[in-house]
């Protein structure tokens, strides 16, 4: 497209809330934490521009009009490009009064430095398939409450023509497929459009508009364009998604560990805060959460797909192929949907990422007041063994009320199908309803009762 055809400037105003936690990293660890997030000048958390560009490009050019998609954000072939027409700024944390922190060195208020000082952090371990950890599989991260609210400026210099493509490119920042940030396979990275205003600019021909242009106020706290709840912005599943949605509730006890103890007990449920926007504008914290992280909902649900497979598939244990080259890690299915990693030799197309993703939940009136002792007896004395007296506290949610089940998502990306079959869905159905018939139990100490959900699930969209 020549420069002079550039007659329009499309501008819009997005706030984003974040759904599930985000993490996007800051390449370095800290004196605790093997990697802190990534944070502005002001030492605020942020979305890089590039990040929402990555993922935007990531996302609308392997569908239609690939070769529209591709002169839009620009691209080098050779000695030959074009640059990118569109234009998205760093998305900044969003403070009291309904402001970012757009200057350097603003003097922050105590009490958000205070939150911010401290955020959560996510411990993981990576499991071998005798079910203990492996050899430097224990990492930790920190990561940003979900609730946190950010707010970015995206402009696309076009012609009347683009307007339908405009449109798309807002549509997909509510697509359940957009994440941003690492770990979005782990639950982490889901954002919703909070409120949004958008502006459309005829500088060709009308004065007041080009005057409007070039008198535009850069600032992200200018109000405009005027912000407003996005009426045509809700969910929205998208072509080619498969989403699933569980509603469960535990017959008696559950618990996700934290891998740390109280006063009370060894052991200890998993919490986590998030931020909160009062009637004041003012960003707070909330009470602790209980967590259910995605990771510990994968783990499970892919072990139990790769059994389903194999099943319908009639290759068993007594068959040498079935037994040896259709464990977890080497099964079809399992692959196909959770991902694989390149080989020894990183060849290109050996690995690709997971095409299910499941979000993090954070859940408010579940109980924490049950604690389960337990002790190793000698066969030979009758007492406890020295040192394994033990104690742990477990959830229980009371209420038996519809509304107030645990809600889990589970959102299949079926965009690409190659290398496809049938029995992979297939499979992974069966796994899903192997949790809410409460065949599949989840979080720990699931061989001493705990963990057994029940519930119903519902499919969202087909693809």
């Amino acid at each position: 497209m020549k420069a002079s055809a550039l007659t329009h400037r499309y501008i819009a105003r997005l706030e984003f809330e974040a759904v599930t936690p985000l993490f996007i990293g800051a390449g370095k660890s800290g004196a605790l934490v093997d990697a802190l997030i990534r944070t502005d000048w002001n030492g605020l958390p942020m979305i890089p521009g590039t990040s929402l560009t990555g993922v935007l490009r990531h996302d609308l050019e392997p569908g239609n009009d690939a070769a529209y998609w591709k002169d839009l954000f620009g691209h080098q072939d050779g000695n030959k490009g074009v640059g990118s027409r569109l234009r998205l700024s760093d998305a900044l944390l969003i403070v009291d009064d309904d402001k970012v922190y757009e200057e350097a060195n603003t003097q922050i208020p105590t009490q958000l430095l205070t939150i911010l000082s401290n955020l959560p952090v996510r411990k993981h371990v990576r499991i071998s398939k005798k079910g203990a950890a492996e050899t430097n599989g224990l990492f930790d991260n920190q990561v940003l409450p979900k609730g946190a609210r950010f707010r970015c400026e995206i402009m696309l210099m076009g012609n009347a023509d683009d307007q339908l493509h405009w449109e798309a490119l807002l549509q997909t920042f509510s697509s359940p497929m957009f994440r941003i940030g690492q770990g979005t396979r782990n639950g982490y990275g889901k954002l919703k459009v909070h409120r949004m205003g958008s502006s459309v600019l005829d500088i060709s021909g009308d004065k007041s508009a080009f005057n409007e242009f070039l008198n535009w106020d850069p600032s992200l706290n200018n109000g405009k364009p005027e912000l407003k709840a996005p009426a045509t912005l809700q969910h929205h599943v998208g072509e080619g998604i498969r989403s699933y949605q569980l509603a469960l509730k535990p017959d008696d006890f559950f618990i996700f560990g934290s891998g740390r103890g109280d006063e009370h007990a060894d052991q200890k449920p998993v919490t986590e805060w998030e931020f909160v926007y009062d009637q004041s504008k003012k960003l707070s914290r909330s009470k602790p959460l209980t967590l259910i992280p995605a990771t510990s909902i994968k783990g499970a649900l892919a072990h139990r797909v790769c059994y389903h497979h194999n099943r319908l598939n009639e290759w068993f244990v007594d068959d040498p192929k079935g037994c040896k080259a259709y464990t977890a890690e080497k099964c079809p299915a399992v692959q196909w949907l959770f991902g694989s990693a390149s080989n020894e030799n990183n060849d290109q197309g050996k690995g690709h990422v997971g095409r299910v993703i499941i979000d993090d939940v954070l859940k408010a009136g579940v109980k924490d007041d049950s604690i389960f002792f337990h002790v190793t007896i000698d066969r030979f004395t009758g007492g406890a063994l020295p040192g394994f007296l033990f104690s742990e506290r477990v959830n229980n949610l009371p209420t038996t009320k519809d509304e107030d089940a645990i809600m889990l998502s589970v959102h299949v990306d079926m965009r690409d199908k190659a290398g496809y079959e049938d029995t992979f869905t297939q499979a992974l159905e069966l796994a899903l309803g192997d949790i809410w018939n409460g065949r599949l139990p989840l979080g720990g100490m699931t061989t001493k009762g705990h963990g057994v959900f029940r519930g119903k699930m519902s499919l969202i969209q087909k693809s």
